[in-house]
């Protein structure tokens, strides 16, 4: 990393919302995964930056969209994209589910392009 580039530092951050946007920023450059899957890929762990939670979900469930939504209003659309392009190339049942919730994220990202 050259000595120009500033480090992301939470000491840094001057109120909440920064303090969210650096939480957002470090979880979609890490080199770990958001997603975990378990169960043969029925089911997931999903990594929330901001909480610091990790809450287990069925992969077909509304509620595991309704999270994938609330961390691409954050900005990790892409980065999640990413991850269950991943998982779809090496398990069926996530090509199904990243087929549908990948659809539903590019969604997402171009109806906050447009407001």
């Amino acid at each position: 990393m050259s000595k120009n580039k500033e480090k992301l530092s939470l000491k840094k951050a001057k109120n909440p919302e920064e303090r969210d946007a650096i939480l957002v920023q470090l979880a979609c450059n890490s080199p770990y995964s958001i997603i975990t899957p378990c169960n043969n890929g029925l089911n997931a762990y999903v990594k929330h930056p901001l909480s610091g939670k990790t809450p287990h979900f069925d992969v077909s469930s509304e509620a595991f969209e309704t999270f994938i939504a609330e961390l691409v209003a954050l900005g990790m659309g892409e980065r999640l994209t990413e991850e269950m392009t991943k998982l779809a190339a090496v398990s069926p049942i996530w090509n199904e589910t990243a087929a549908r919730v990948i659809v539903e994220v590019q969604e997402e990202e171009v109806a906050e392009e447009a407001a």
